[in-house]
């Protein structure tokens, strides 16, 4: 297994049964379990570092380099693989969704399915068919009317059609080699509606294939962006949060200040000053964390 040397800091191998453990780097004899401990931390630590520029900073090429860091302190870690593969989905583009990239990420791996990989690649196959659904709905952009604005937009969209068809294909051919336990307990308890909404994404695929669409041919028309627009779950989180917050500080503001008044009780009105700088500072991390 993999540690990192307490004294230089190198990661090396080790017997998962020895107690001690030496660095063929700097020649330090260490305790196995300490250096362990290391790794987890530097895992740990790059992979928070690696989700930051991914979800919050939108920073994909940084964010793929910290992901495949990881890969140095466990070799084939999911995380870090499905990681690399939000960087490609989230670098796609309307006219190039790295569909088939995600697929040559997976093979390039040995990934070994077993109960705990099996969970996490059946809840990341969620991943997938919503940043295909993501794609489907951005694409909607380059129409018009329900038809292409241009020519080049409907060849975008035949070709990411094409990629989102082999990935989805691809992801057919994994369910049948992950754990069954894990496979029945995700498809009949957690996610009963997997497979009608797999098929249904499926179809919607083949169903593009043959489809005849027309186009305007304005030519005239250009796209001030190209990206795919994600929602980023933390801001929409703290936007909720946020939301209650000001709420809850709002209500209490008005129950004091119109209190304090109705009875002329003053420190019932001057204690409303507390809510509302509560709604202040509410407003300040908002800004802050959104800047």
């Amino acid at each position: 297994m993999k540690v990192i040397c307490p004294n230089c800091k190198e990661v090396i191998d080790v017997k998962q049964d020895d107690k001690y453990g030496y660095c063929k780097h700097c020649s330090n004899q260490f305790v196995t379990s300490d250096a362990l401990n290391l790794l987890v931390k530097q895992y740990k630590k790059i992979n928070n570092y690696a989700k930051t520029q991914l979800f919050t900073n939108l920073n994909v090429d940084e964010a793929f380099s910290a992901y495949k860091s990881l890969l140095k302190l466990r070799p084939n870690d999911l995380n870090a693989i499905t990681g690399m593969a939000d960087c490609y989905f989230l670098g796609s583009t309307l006219d190039n969704f790295k569909g088939e990239e995600v697929i040559n990420l997976f093979e390039e791996y040995d990934i070994t399915l077993d109960r705990e990989n099996s969970y996490l690649i059946l809840n990341y196959m969620l991943e997938i068919m919503k940043y295909c659904r993501i794609y489907f709905r951005e694409a909607e952009r380059t129409k018009k009317d329900n038809k292409f604005i241009k020519k080049e937009y409907e060849e975008w969209f035949k070709k990411n059609n094409e990629s989102i068809s082999k990935l989805l294909a691809y992801v057919d051919s994994i369910i049948p080699l992950v754990d069954k336990e894990e496979l029945d307990t995700f498809r009949n308890d957690e996610q009963p509606q997997f497979n009608e909404n797999f098929k249904a994404l499926q179809t919607q695929c083949e169903e593009n294939k043959t489809k005849v669409f027309e186009c305007l041919n304005e030519n005239e028309y250009e796209l001030e962006d190209k990206r795919i627009i994600t929602p980023n779950k933390k801001l929409n989180k703290l936007r909720k949060y946020c939301f209650i917050g000001i709420t809850i500080c709002a209500v209490i503001f008005l129950v004091l200040l119109i209190t304090g008044i109705a009875t002329k009780i003053n420190i019932l009105s001057y204690l409303s000053i507390i809510p509302a700088l509560g709604i202040g500072v509410i407003f300040y991390i908002f800004y802050r964390k959104t800047k």
